[in-house]
Parts: structure tokens; sequence; C-alpha cells
């Protein structure tokens, strides 16, 4: 597996490698800030339980989420934070860099008792 980006003349003075940890640091800060957000709008109990692997090939970097949350959180807005986090921040750090994400939001049922 691959573990940096490596860009040939990033700037004038040479080329540059950004390592798969960095791209990982920024995937784990993202769900920290949506679990955030949610605490904060939503008064209800929830759970989030939260995988992300990001995987770099043919210098592009992969991300995929796999979230299991509660019923009462509405996950096309926890699909949308993410990838808009991700696209803003890695546009901001490094435009350069190719990348595609992947979200699957699982929802688990209330138990009935």
């Amino acid at each position: 597996m691959v573990n940096y980006v490596y860009l040939e003349h990033y700037t004038k003075d040479g080329d540059l490698g950004i390592s798969r940890n960095v791209f990982l640091s920024l995937a784990q800060r993202v769900l920290s800030n949506i679990k955030d957000i949610i605490k904060s709008n939503d008064k209800k109990v929830f759970k989030i339980n939260d995988y992300v692997s990001v995987i770099i090939r043919n210098n592009k970097v992969f991300y995929k989420f796999n979230l299991f949350v509660k019923d009462n959180i509405n996950t096309d807005y926890i699909k949308s934070s993410i990838t808009d986090y991700i696209s803003n921040n890695l546009l901001m750090m490094c435009e350069v860099v190719p990348f595609d994400i992947t979200v699957k939001v699982t929802v688990e049922k209330p138990e009935n008792n």
C-alpha cells in the first residue's frame, strides 16, 4: 500500500510528498466536528459509531466512511457535511490532490422492549 501522495514539481523548489496520515487525520477531524454539530443541534440521545479508511492509489486519495447512526439522525446531512468538509479542506490545503469520497450510513433501528 502506498503511504503518501507524491506531487512532482509542486513548486519551483521541488516535489512534495504528503503522508497518508495527513489525510486520515483530516477525516477523523471531520467526524469529530460533525459529532459536535449534531450534539449542539439535537438534544435527543444518539449514537454515532464511525470507521474511516484512507487509501492512496495512483496518486489519488480514496476516503471511505462507514457510519452507524441511530434513526433520529439526518443521514443526508451527515453525508453532505462529510463530503463538503473534506472537499473544502483538501482544496484549501492542496488543490492539486485528486480525491474520491464514499460515505455509507447505516441506520440502527431502535430496539423494541
